[in-house]
């Protein structure tokens, strides 16, 4: 397990260690918009070995949260509102590792009903991402071929024609004489 502790997990009923072992990034934002807690999964996303370089950090001071936009919606869930956010590009700011993700922002309450922390969830869905680009390519690519094979067979069936054409005027013309002979 990384260093996380309860410590800052207020009101979310699973161990630290339930939190940590998730198979999607997991992390805690409070209303000082402090990280609070970063499981491995998060950790591995971000391209960090230790949670502990995240943990403490405050998110309106990290470049990218305002660069992708992702304040914006840390505000907005610190507001109380739940959020969504399909396919970001981020880099990360310690790790520096690229990735595609989807955010989802769960107010957390306390007992008076007022936003005491965000819980983030992210899933990498750079394969994915990786993927749908490499099936357009590959659909872009039959595409040409296609096209090309199109272009050939319109060349084609024009010699075709031509051939034909030929071969009835040639045919028409060597009937024609016949007939003239008569």
């Amino acid at each position: 397990m990384t260093d996380n502790t309860n410590k800052g997990v207020h009101g979310i009923y699973l161990s630290a260690e339930a939190l940590d072992n998730l198979p999607f990034g997991a992390y805690v934002i409070d209303k000082s918009g402090i990280i609070q807690f970063f499981n491995k999964e998060m950790a591995r996303i971000s391209g960090v070995n230790d949670s502990g370089k995240i943990i403490g950090q405050n998110v309106n001071e990290i470049p990218g949260y305002d660069r992708y936009g992702l304040l914006t919606f840390v505000k907005r869930g610190l507001g109380g509102k739940p959020f969504r956010i399909k396919g970001i590009e981020y880099v990360s700011h310690i790790g520096k590792k690229k990735s595609f993700r989807d955010y989802y922002g769960i107010p957390i309450k306390d007992e008076e009903c007022e936003v005491e922390q965000i819980l983030c969830i992210v899933e990498d869905v750079t394969r994915q991402r990786d993927l749908e680009n490499q099936v357009v390519n590959d659909l872009e690519q039959k595409e040409q071929l296609i096209k090309e094979i199109k272009l050939r067979v319109a060349e084609d069936m024009g010699r075709i024609d031509k051939v034909l054409n030929s071969t009835k005027n040639f045919i028409r013309s060597r009937f024609d004489i016949k007939n003239k002979k008569k």
